[in-house]
């Protein structure tokens, strides 16, 4: 009985003689042949994707990051806070539900690079190109591009007017009509990109599905619409408000971090919840 190997290094130096190549490119020759022939004996097996809970130090730079200048700065602040305060927000941590991102979420972000990437090496061509718009889900601004056409769409009427537009949608109405909606609508995104510490356009739907609440808001304006829904009288009223607050229910079908709400805001709305509270329990106390 012949040895498989044994057989196959006597065809390999055969090869070798007859063509005069080296011996690692005749069998670089059969596997390939092999490979063409029998196809891959292997089946791609399908991803896992292993999440990590939020640690003491991410809950941290999330708090802060708007305080440094530079990404560089974050460790070190963290090795300065003393044990206790690192322990408080490893807490915080804990408490924090771990949310896993959403496939179409992921799917985004890989386009957005794909584009970001052209845009790059359209500029190295001389050619000054910038991209905006509005992640509907968030209501965040999407801008990408470095030179002077990303500057100017930067500007903070550009955005605010692409913030109504897309609110508003091209739903046929007399002009001065759009004109109010329009300006009330700028106002309302002014009002709640205020009131999260970031420029984010004001997404009526958050509000219908619970996932925030609006503190604010005059009650003959309420529920909250958009504001092609609303005649002339609302309107107005709505541009006369001079301060909102944001709430985010601390239900479990949501991610409490998702919007971030200003330190400030937070700390009033525990004042009021609290003294809710007392006035309720007084009242209560004089029926007994």
């Amino acid at each position: 009985m012949d040895c498989k190997g044994i057989k196959s290094s006597v065809l390999h130096n055969k090869a070798v003689e007859r063509t005069g190549l080296p011996l690692q490119v005749i069998k670089d020759w059969i596997g390939n042949y092999k490979k063409v022939v029998e196809g891959r004996k292997y089946e791609a097996q399908p991803q896992t994707l292993y999440l990590k809970g939020m640690t003491g130090y991410n809950c941290f730079v999330r708090e802060k990051k708007d305080q440094f200048n530079d990404i560089a700065d974050w460790a070190p602040a963290w090795n300065l806070l003393g044990q206790e305060e690192k322990e408080e927000y490893k807490q915080k941590a804990k408490e924090k539900p771990v949310v896993p991102p959403q496939p179409q979420q992921k799917d985004a972000f890989k386009r957005l690079k794909i584009i970001r990437e052209h845009i790059v090496e359209l500029e190295k061509h001389g050619i000054d190109v910038a991209l905006v718009g509005i992640d509907t889900n968030t209501g965040s601004q999407i801008l990408l591009g470095d030179g002077k056409s990303a500057a100017f769409l930067k500007s903070e009427d550009i955005l605010q007017n692409l913030f109504a537009f897309h609110s508003l949608g091209t739903k046929e109405v007399p002009k001065d009509l759009k004109s109010l909606q329009q300006e009330a609508q700028t106002h309302m995104n002014k009002l709640y990109s205020k009131a999260v510490g970031k420029k984010q356009a004001f997404l009526y739907t958050n509000v219908k599905k619970g996932k925030i609440q609006v503190n604010g808001i005059p009650l003959d304006v309420l529920p909250l619409v958009p504001m092609s829904d609303y005649g002339e009288k609302k309107m107005k009223m709505i541009l006369n408000i001079k301060e909102i607050s944001v709430e985010v229910p601390t239900s479990p079908a949501y991610e409490v971090s998702s919007l971030p709400v200003n330190n400030a805001i937070e700390t009033e709305l525990n004042v009021k919840v609290q003294k809710a509270v007392e006035e309720d329990n007084l009242i209560g106390s004089n029926f007994i």
